[in-house]
């Protein structure tokens, strides 16, 4: 099947972090029951038993949804397409649907157009794309990245997800962005860094590359495809023009549940958090769930992702409801279970180790700079070192996980600079060496002022002995001394012979430790982005009902569709989920208005 889109259909008007801004679930907002002749979702709703694929195992919330009495219904309003949340998702969708011609209505949790990130994989594929001012058109084999990320998730993931997201997703880009013709795009990441305040800003993420990077020669690739972007003013304007085309929005107010008539979706009772009523909505051609993700409800997060839970990752983001109650609650899981849709079976976390004390800094191990997780030595607590430091930032977070305390130490030495220009591009960005003067620095600068201050501070400890150096650890827990001096000794001379014998460390990245002053920090828990876990969907944003049958008048986009990341969240394509946010936002504003 030929999935590609005609450029002009688009251009022409006519499209991952989803919508945070839906933020979840009604949290503390639970409809009153009424067991009398009221109005109630589970009426024609067909939910299906809240249970696992076994039978056997419940989900974590009400087999059944609330009863909505008919006296808290304050008002019935009909429209082609109802959208649930407007984060990239969301007003990519309501904008897309408007000018397909759809009467649209749309709620938000929060008092205004959300955005959680700005970070975003494109794929280049005309000259005159914003991609091609980099020279980033057809850069690599499409299907090897799409292979790649299927890989990554064990291959759970739907490939035609990603297949008609990587043929088409830089032509919806473009028009994205269109919703803002001011737009300023940076020649380069140097000088975009200095225009990050600029409203409509478009800036490379590591261009120019470092030199002599090939991603098709490192183990743990990051594709130089990314871009940074103000992905709050294009959302604001892909819904005012949605606006200016007579979509209506509902802010402060949260869906609450689906209903049915027949066998599809046939609207939605949508929760007033000012007058504590409802809203019934009728849309006759599709309700689009973009409502982000479950990471503040942590009974789903236990039930889904059951390390995340037990490991106690924080939760990056602190988003609230009007009431004040933790947001991302899953509202896409309980509302589509409540209506016989499926669960992707699946679930991932997106968690990126930045380095640092807890890795929750987002800098770096300096808690200043971008040495971050650096490919230098790491020893346990015992002392032993315990991977192969050349490792992207989940897979070092899963290492660590699995180390006595959860924690582990990151040495380098006064040499540390030496190293950098061979670190690989992680993270949106790469590291380069300044002299903690120079403006402008792409990716992320790091210089030997700013370790000294991350030493003054008590984020980093030195030393002009290892002996010193090592027990400057007992602040953190300490670490076993003799043990570590040993596989100090070894890795020294596995880096003096060029071959790492142990984890087959890129002889590049292998990092002397025998020049003072030494430096070391600590690594503990990275916290957790977002946990990404949908409603099975296809390329479509169609979900589907226990028979894995398409479920009529129920779309999904962001992260409320499933399928998409499992496992964990690769970071080759660093900004995918945004990307695939913004092209699936689109995809199903359009085709919920055609009701295909």
């Amino acid at each position: 099947m030929d999935t590609r889109i005609d450029r002009r259909t688009f251009l022409t008007g006519a499209g991952v972090l989803a919508a945070t801004g839906a933020m979840g679930a009604v949290a503390g907002c639970s409809p009153k029951t009424d067991s009398g002749s009221g109005a109630s979702a589970t009426d024609s709703s067909g939910a299906q038993s809240s249970s696992g694929g076994s039978g056997k195992d419940a989900y974590p919330w009400e087999a059944t949804p609330p009863a909505i009495a008919e006296a808290d219904i304050e008002e019935e309003l009909d429209c082609d397409v109802l959208v649930a949340g407007v984060g990239i998702a969301g007003s990519c969708a309501v904008r897309a649907a408007a000018e397909e011609g759809a009467k649209v209505i749309y709620v938000e949790k929060g008092p205004a157009v959300t955005s959680s990130s700005g970070d975003m994989a494109v794929f280049g594929r005309n000259d005159d794309s914003v991609q091609g001012t980099w020279g980033r058109v057809n850069a690599y084999d499409w299907d090897l990245i799409v292979d790649h990320e299927m890989d990554e998730g064990s291959y759970f993931p739907k490939r035609a997800i990603w297949s008609k997201w990587a043929m088409n997703n830089g032509d919806v880009f473009q028009w994205y962005i269109s919703s803002y013709p001011d737009y300023q795009v940076a020649p380069d990441d140097v000088t975009g860094t200095t225009m990050m305040d600029t409203p409509g800003y478009i800036k490379p993420n590591f261009y120019p590359a470092p030199e002599g990077y090939d991603p098709l020669e490192e183990t743990h690739p990051c594709f130089l495809t990314s871009l940074r972007c103000d992905q709050l003013t294009f959302n604001q304007k892909c819904v005012e023009i949605a606006d200016s085309k007579g979509a209506k929005g509902l802010f402060k107010m949260a869906l609450a549940q689906l209903f049915k008539e027949g066998d599809r979706v046939a609207g939605g009772y949508v929760y007033n958090y000012e007058t504590k009523k409802y809203k019934k909505i009728n849309a006759s051609k599709g309700v689009i769930l973009a409502t982000g993700d479950y990471s503040s409800n942590k009974d789903m997060e236990a039930y889904f992702l059951p390390d995340v839970y037990k490991n106690g990752n924080m939760s990056m983001y602190g988003t609230v409801d009007p009431d004040g109650n933790a947001a991302n609650q899953g509202d896409h899981l309980k509302m589509g279970d409540w209506v016989g849709a499926r669960i992707q079976q699946h679930h991932a976390p997106m968690i990126h180790h930045m380095g640092g004390p807890g890795g929750s800094d987002m800098r770096g191990a300096t808690n200043a700079s971008g040495l971050g997780i650096a490919p230098y030595l790491r020893l346990n607590t015992a002392g032993y070192r315990f991977m192969n430091e050349d490792c992207p930032g989940q897979q070092t977070e899963n290492q660590i996980e699995m180390q006595p305390g959860q924690q582990c130490y990151m040495f380098w030495d006064a040499d540390w600079a030496k190293l950098v220009p061979n670190f690989p591009p992680m993270h949106g960005s790469f590291t380069q060496v300044t002299d903690g003067e120079t403006p402008g620095m792409p990716g992320s600068p790091v210089s030997q002022a700013e370790i000294d201050a991350a030493v003054e501070s008590g984020a980093v400890v030195k030393s002009d002995t290892i002996d010193d150096l090592l027990s400057q650890l007992d602040q953190w827990g300490g670490i076993d001394k003799d043990v570590a001096k040993q596989q100090i000794e070894r890795y020294q001379k596995l880096c003096e012979s060029g071959k790492d014998e142990d984890f087959n460390k890129d002889p590049r990245r292998l990092n002397t430790f025998a020049t003072a002053p030494f430096y070391a920090c600590k690594f503990g828990l990275a916290p957790n982005l977002c946990d990404m876990g949908g409603l099975e969907s296809d390329e479509n944003c169609h979900t589907f009902d226990k028979d894995r049958n398409i479920l009529k008048g129920l779309y999904v986009a962001g992260n409320a569709q499933g399928d998409r990341f499992t496992v964990q969240y690769p970071i080759a394509l660093e900004g995918a989920a945004s990307g695939l946010a913004m092209y699936y936002g689109y995809v199903a504003g359009q085709n919920a208005a055609k009701g295909v």
